[in-house]
């Protein structure tokens, strides 16, 4: 789940006016945001960033991870007939 919330982030945009609304209608916020990297323009759009959405990508697989492991480290020690 938390993998496709990462992937379709990458086709979420936003339109411009939209996002001004989203900031009280102050610009220099969006210009600081893209200025940042967090964000790009996409002709009207606004989207997630690549350096962004590359460093959620990256917490995202290490969450993942980590979780594989935990979920296999604590099936070891479930009482037979859990899962019946």
């Amino acid at each position: 789940m938390l993998h496709s919330l990462v992937e379709s982030a990458k086709s979420v945009s936003y339109k411009y006016e939209y996002a001004l609304e989203l900031v009280d209608n102050n610009d220099d916020r969006i210009q600081h945001l893209l200025s940042c990297g967090v964000i790009r323009q996409n002709g009207n759009n606004l989207e997630i960033g690549d350096l962004f959405l590359q460093f959620f990508e990256q917490v995202l697989n290490a969450l993942v991870r980590t979780c594989n492991h935990c979920c296999s480290f604590r099936l070891l020690f479930l009482p037979l007939g859990t899962f019946m």
